[in-house]
């Protein structure tokens, strides 16, 4: 009995691990099946893929966003999980800049409606 095939083959695997750290790469999907290493993401960006795959290192893992046609492949230096700050910072700098923003606005926001004083 063949296995099959993975999304991403492994040496198309091994080829995307050079791409520099938040480089995307779109590639076809070769299968269903996830490649070794790899485990299901409970939640991620973008939100409109199927599912999402994170390689299991603390550091310099890659991200496959699993589309009905293509993969869309991505390489982060920090896993949220282990990382979380450090991933806000290096891999998801224009979320938490957003966040960070958001809540400079509402502190002075308050400060302007504040009847104390």
């Amino acid at each position: 009995m063949r296995a099959a095939a993975t999304l991403v083959s492994a040496p198309g695997i091994d080829r995307l691990r050079q791409l520099p750290p938040g480089r995307r790469v779109t590639v076809s999907r070769e299968g269903d099946a996830i490649p070794p290493g790899f485990a299901r993401s409970p939640f991620t960006l973008p939100l409109t893929a199927r599912t999402v795959y994170r390689e299991c290192r603390a550091t310099d893992s890659l991200v496959l966003s699993v589309f009905d046609d293509r993969v869309v492949v991505r390489r982060e230096r920090y896993h949220p999980q282990r990382h979380p700050l450090r991933h806000l910072l290096f891999d998801r700098f224009a979320v938490f800049l957003v966040v960070a923003v958001a809540w400079l606005l509402a502190r002075r926001r308050r400060r302007v409606n504040d009847t104390r004083r």
